[in-house]
């Protein structure tokens, strides 16, 4: 089963994320989506180009973090617990008795415990700040305080208990890449839980009076996790020295990168679709080739070679013509059956294929196939076409059937039995697309339109309205049974405004 989700990655980034899970073990996962330009955007056929929407588009394949509770992620009883394993193994690998593969196995687990303890706490932060508003009631501000505050407690013992974990291996013997490790995934779970305290601080504050316990135990916790930073030499939380925070981003910005690499999939690129596109050119060429030195033969035996100065005016006059001709003719055919075969390369060609691998070495676990082509309105497949048109008004009918349409499939085939094999805690895949809009923005008249209005005194009064664009997104998933959703994409000259969901089959 698959999801989708699109959303407002920042002002020139739109962001589509796409959940697989890895049951079944085996099959094809699919993901299209359809972008309708207005004409007065310019994406159209002279300027749209396959190599530049690649490189607009950054993706990332990984691993879904696994969801686990703070107590199971410190639990001695959990098998899949990332730091259990750690406590488990912490003799051996202080003994001087372990492997290199025990040691890559240690810096697995510690940064696989960290993205679980990230994402357990952001996730409950996330929830709460989205549920509670100023006016939320009683009963509903009362079950999240109640339940924030047991989640203030296991983020203070899983705290006391990665510590105390992180002891274990002041040992000599511990190789010092392995008690690096350590330190910095003290210093990741330190800023991760202070994040998530300050966002529940910010959202509770509003019901200090009604919460007061909570945003007290907040403070005192957050205060106390700034003064164990400075003690532990890990970089101060965000002060008022300018550099001291550019230094803090820099390490937090790191910290996280190294972190949940151990969630993404390595990848090794396939040139099959250009190598084929190599060959066809090579094809457009030679046929151009062969019509411009066919008009050079048809000079030669209809008005022969002009071999001096002396020959007559019209015999050189229609060679030359002739050989123009056929450079102009050769150049421009080329041009247009290179078009030409690159449309009709067909679909299961794809324009690019990256194996997956859990380890840069290892084994391949699946494989991605991307393929992007611009179509027109009259070109769509008809449930695409109607979804399109569904809650429209008939009216403009005319001017969509002007949209420039861009095509981008997407195939990611996994095995999920070797992907359970080499990393048994994970279920799921996500595949991360955003796509920056900025090329979209190029062409867009003034931002703004001045609106009048008359006041209650009979004033005339100017009112500034934004002028907007709306690119319609069509996204589909899944298998033999597919969903299809229908966003808008509201444009301004500074970017992407908002992302609304309007329609879906």
């Amino acid at each position: 089963m698959s999801s989708v989700r699109v959303t407002l990655h920042h002002h020139y980034q739109l962001e589509l994320k796409v959940v697989h899970a890895l049951e079944p073990p085996q099959g094809e996962r699919s993901f299209e989506a359809w972008f309708f330009f207005p004409p007065s955007l310019g994406i159209d056929e002279p300027t749209f180009q396959k190599e530049v929407f690649y490189d607009e588009v950054t993706s990332y394949v990984r691993f879904q973090t696994p969801r686990m509770s703070l107590d199971q992620l410190f639990a001695e009883n959990e098998p899949k617990s990332p730091f259990a394993w750690l406590a488990r193994n912490g003799a051996r690998l202080t003994s001087g008795t372990a492997t290199e593969a025990d040691f890559a196995r240690a810096l697995r687990e510690l940064r696989l415990g960290a993205a679980v303890f990230r994402a357990s706490v952001r996730d409950h932060a996330r929830f709460v700040a989205s549920e509670l508003g100023s006016g939320a009631p009683p009963a509903v501000l009362a079950r999240h305080a109640e339940a924030s505050s047991r989640f203030h407690s296991e983020c203070c013992e899983a705290l006391e208990r990665y510590r105390a974990l992180r002891l274990q291996f002041l040992d000599a013997r511990t190789p010092a890449l392995l008690r690096t490790a350590i330190d910095a995934i003290d210093d990741f779970l330190s800023v991760q839980v202070l994040e998530g305290w300050f966002s529940l601080l910010e959202t509770f504050n509003v019901h200090a009076q009604k919460c007061g316990a909570l945003v007290a135990a907040l403070r005192t916790a957050i205060a106390t996790e700034t003064a164990y930073r400075k003690s532990a030499g890990h970089l101060p939380a965000p002060a008022d020295d300018a550099s001291t925070n550019e230094r803090f981003v820099a390490r937090v910005n790191l910290l996280k990168k190294w972190v949940l690499a151990v969630l993404h999939l390595r990848v090794r690129s396939s040139r099959r679709a250009e190598l084929a596109q190599d060959a066809l050119f090579a094809i457009a060429a030679a046929v151009a080739m062969v019509v411009a030195v066919s008009l050079q033969l048809i000079a030669l035996w209809t008005v022969g070679t002009p071999s001096s100065p002396q020959v007559g005016g019209a015999t050189v006059f229609t060679f030359v013509a002739l050989a123009v001709a056929g450079y102009i003719l050769k150049d421009r055919l080329k041009e247009r059956l290179k078009v030409w075969f690159q449309k009709g390369i067909p679909y299961w060609l794809f324009d690019r294929r990256q194996e997956l691998r859990v380890e840069a070495g290892g084994a391949s676990i699946g494989s991605v196939e991307e393929t992007v082509r611009l179509l027109r309105a009259a070109e769509l497949v008809p449930l695409v076409a109607r979804l399109r048109d569904a809650g429209e008004e008939p009216l403009f009918a005319e001017q969509r059937g002007e949209e420039d349409v861009i095509h981008y499939r997407r195939k990611l085939r996994i095995d999920g039995s070797r992907a359970r094999a080499q990393a048994p805690e994970m279920s799921a895949i996500d595949e991360i697309l955003r796509l920056n809009v900025t090329r979209w923005l190029r062409r867009m008249d003034d931002p703004d339109r001045a609106l009048l209005r008359l006041t209650e005194d009979n004033h005339v009064l100017v009112v500034t309205a934004t002028k907007t664009y709306r690119v319609t997104l069509i996204v589909a998933r899944g298998g033999a049974e597919r969903r299809y959703e229908k966003y808008s994409i509201v444009l301004t000259r500074d970017g992407i405004e908002r992302v609304e969901q309007v329609g879906g089959i």
